[in-house]
């Protein structure tokens, strides 16, 4: 395999760095200092042509490849995990329809889901269905032409902003095979927005609880299979923790760059900390250990690209990824000394931010079960450890 990056995504890496130091990177310590993100930064994206260019041209993508799409991805990350993540957001839900919806799902849903104006959540968890994402207890029942659901979901990105949101629901008794995902519009009647959690990391993307009572959605709203969501969801976090793997490589590497000039430009002892040897010893495991995350999210991107089963790819390059991205983060406030302690520097929010892509999308714990299970060829101890 090689990973190389052709002239074209040389310039899209060019251009999309271009955009991100100007419309993001002087308002990210804004974003998190506020809580609020400056969503019309999608729209603008969406103009350039750069949100989502994995999605098919006939939906209005480019058609282009995973890489390219990782390539956007780390070059936002790296000036803000906060627009990468919401960036992710805006073309996820469709790449997911294209995937595993119905002829009508795409028909009906692809347009309105990927116009670079609109928003999207993904709302599965709940307060007992997290890394056991078979327990929801939201139901949804079938009354006429109509979905009937009730029940409270859990830390709902997006929450209040988002224009659509797809919810894991259980449709039947069955463990697995009772669980669908229906999309519900904003506004709708009967779902209420809860409390929003406060977080310390991430913080401008509005987190927090969504509510129905009796709430009622159009029989044609179910997305994909009828009791086929668990496995779908599956499928979809396969994708996305991918993306996230990515996000946390390119945090990283912006706390790698900013050790390198700090350390140019601190001194003690009357030269640059950067002379030190411990401090160079810290910044090449930092260098080495994030060219290591990116290659191997980029191997399981090539293995999606190929339509080849990649469940244990993917979770081995979640689960380092985001922890490279903790120890490089801790790494670059030990660098900065005092420094690091304030809000002066970014290193800080780098760290706090790094700490969502260990937890996010599926605890680091849950990626080491499913690796071991794929290497002990026993599908089942993923879902048995799961429950334990």
């Amino acid at each position: 395999m090689d990973f190389s990056y052709t002239k074209e995504q040389e310039v899209l890496k060019n251009v999309v760095r271009e955009f991100s130091d100007r419309e993001i990177a002087p308002r990210a310590a804004e974003f998190d200092r506020t809580a609020e993100f400056d969503y019309s930064i999608i729209e603008k994206l969406s103009r350039q042509k750069l949100l989502g260019v994995i999605m098919p041209k006939e939906y209005g993508g480019m058609g282009g490849s995973h890489i390219d799409q990782a390539i956007i991805c780390e070059e936002i990350a790296r000036d803000s995990l906060v627009a990468a993540v919401a960036t992710n957001m805006a073309w996820y839900l469709a790449y997911e329809v294209c995937r595993v919806g119905t002829e009508e799902n795409k028909k009906r849903w692809i347009s309105y889901l990927f116009d670079g104006k609109k928003m999207g959540a993904h709302a599965g968890s709940e307060a007992d269905a997290g890394t056991d994402a078979a327990s929801v207890r939201t139901w949804a029942r079938l009354e006429g032409d109509e979905w009937v659901i009730n029940g409270t979901k859990w830390f709902v990105s997006n929450l209040g902003k988002a224009d659509f949101y797809f919810l894991t629901l259980r449709t039947a008794d069955d463990r697995y095979g009772g669980i669908s995902t229906i999309l519900v519009e904003k506004d709708t009647p009967g779902m209420t927005i809860g409390r929003r959690v406060e977080l310390i990391s991430n913080r401008a993307i509005s987190n927090g609880e969504l509510i129905f009572e009796n709430c009622r959605v159009p029989r044609e709203n179910l997305i994909g299979k009828l009791n086929r969501g668990f496995m779908d969801m599956m499928v979809l976090y396969d994708v996305i923790r991918l993306y996230l793997a990515i996000g946390a490589v390119g945090i990283a590497r912006a706390a790698l760059e900013a050790s390198i000039k700090f350390a140019k430009e601190r001194h003690q002892f009357g030269k640059p900390i950067g002379d030190f040897q411990i401090i160079r010893a810290m910044l090449v495991d930092m260098a080495t250990e994030i060219d290591a995350a990116r290659l191997l999210t980029y191997r399981a991107l090539h293995m999606e690209e190929r339509g080849l089963k990649h469940t244990k790819e993917t979770s081995m390059a979640k689960l380092y990824a985001s922890e490279m991205a903790d120890r490089v983060t801790y790494k670059a406030i030990q660098i900065h000394g005092g420094y690091g302690l304030t809000t002066d520097f970014p290193v800080e929010r780098y760290w706090r931010d790094a700490r969502l892509c260990t937890i996010g999308e599926g605890t680091s714990e849950i990626q080491r079960l499913i690796i071991s299970a794929e290497i002990l060829k026993s599908e089942k101890i993923v879902l048995d450890s799961a429950l334990d």
